[in-house]
């Protein structure tokens, strides 16, 4: 038996980041002090706390600044730039207790062996974030939460080592192993899984071994209580028309009047279920249909249009709603060692594995999550219910984009993997 405690902490300070709110009250309040021939910046009044903040006049046109991004005076860094802080404590405590011993001896082969335990552990996640790290107030950066939470998991557990036949004429092992785990966690239920395994070897240097067994993991501390940010970002919308796709053309054929740009659907690179879905939107779950021969575009027709870009608010982080990953796995091997001489070691094996995950957890940018959505028939992809776009208006040449992507952790449903 034996108890573990176990914490960290940890400091994640960034630097070199500009902070929002000094840069906006430097420029609001800077002014020139015709007393002292100097730029001054003037504080700033908390309402109803009786506290000014205070600010410096920065010098945006200094050559060094311009070159550089810095300032040569390191106090004017440190006000404009000051660290981005956040702190982490991720505690756990472990209670586990077993035992373990010989059950019988197996006529042909050896003694049955068996362990049983129980396991109790504790985790719990505590992050804070700096005022300007929660708020989203340093550029590049969106509103850092922070995340607070904890759960319990109770375990009992069992496996039986049973060497059935060992040094026999065409069986110099054969073994079976067998385990199982109960597991039950605060947030995801309860769930029992198992594991056989066997082995055969006929000689000492030739064994054919296998596995089939299930798994059960329920999202971690992070998964769960990790926190949530949003902020701006800019996927690949799938529907956006590439420029590669709106060439200069002599529409007129007079070599006297300028080239315009116009849409060719031959240099398109897009599939045409990626075009059916952005102009007909609709599937399971009601996306906006919207153009995808001119979004992102104004002007087109025009010897100079104009390609804009369409920020797109995404969210990130951890999920409530997750569900527990389960999987079933088997395996089958064989392993072979030279057995004619000492000289040299040679040892070859080779296993073909297939296994099956429910409910994967992950986290999908959200480029992948609109690629995904798009190139599906009919937009029928699950990862199209996290996306919303706004109306198409033809009148409007910046309606009809992706507004919102909720990029959080998610259960992707199954996923194989297969091989050898």
């Amino acid at each position: 038996a034996y108890v573990s405690y176990s914490r960290s902490n940890g400091d994640d300070a960034i630097e070199g980041i500009a902070y929002y709110p000094r840069l906006e009250q430097t420029l609001a309040n800077t002014r020139f002090d015709e007393d002292t021939g100097e730029y001054v910046c003037d504080p700033r009044g908390v309402p109803g706390e009786g506290q000014t903040v205070n600010c410096r006049p920065l010098n945006f046109f200094d050559p060094t600044f311009i070159r550089t991004g810095r300032f040569p005076d390191p106090d004017d860094n440190a006000y404009l730039y000051p660290n981005r802080i956040t702190n982490t404590v991720v505690e756990q405590t472990v209670y586990q207790g077993f035992i373990t011993g010989e059950l019988f001896d197996i006529p042909w082969g050896g003694p049955a062996s068996m362990v049983l335990g129980v396991e109790y552990r504790d985790d719990a996640i505590v992050t804070k974030t700096d005022a300007g790290a929660s708020g989203g107030d340093f550029f590049g950066y969106s509103g850092d939460p922070g995340s607070n939470g904890s759960r319990w998991l109770k375990e009992a557990f069992t496996e039986f080592d049973l060497p059935l036949v060992l040094d026999r004429k065409l069986v110099s092992e054969l073994s079976l192993n067998l385990a199982a785990r109960w597991t039950e966690e605060e947030n995801f239920g309860e769930e029992t899984t198992y594991r056989v395994q066997a082995q055969y070897a006929p000689v000492d240097w030739l064994r054919v071994r296998g596995t089939v067994g299930t798994s059960f993991r329920a999202p971690n501390l992070g998964e769960q209580f990790g926190g949530q940010v949003t902020g701006f970002g800019n996927p690949s919308d799938p529907c956006r028309t590439p420029g590669v796709a709106v060439p200069f053309v002599d529409h007129d054929d007079d070599p006297n009047t300028p080239d315009i740009r116009l849409y060719n659907p031959d240099l398109d690179p897009r599939d045409q279920e990626v075009l059916d879905n952005c102009e007909n939107g609709g599937g399971p779950f009601g996306l906006e249909a919207t153009n995808p021969y001119n979004l992102g575009i104004r002007g087109l027709g025009t010897q100079n249009p104009v390609f804009f870009g369409a920020p797109t608010l995404v969210a990130s982080g951890s999920n409530p709603d997750l569900k527990a990953e389960t999987s079933t796995a088997s395996t089958l091997g064989l392993v072979f060692e030279q057995p004619w001489t000492d000289r040299f070691d040679f040892r070859i094996s080779a296993t073909y594995f297939d296994i099956e995950i429910e409910d994967e957890v992950d986290q999908l940018t959200a480029t992948t999550i609109a690629a995904r959505c798009y190139n599906s028939p009919g937009l029928v992809d699950p990862t199209c219910q996290y996306i919303t776009r706004d109306p198409r208006d033809e009148a409007d040449d910046t309606s009809g984009e992706i507004s919102f992507i909720e990029a959080l952790e998610q259960n992707l449903g199954k996923q194989y993997a297969r091989g050898i």
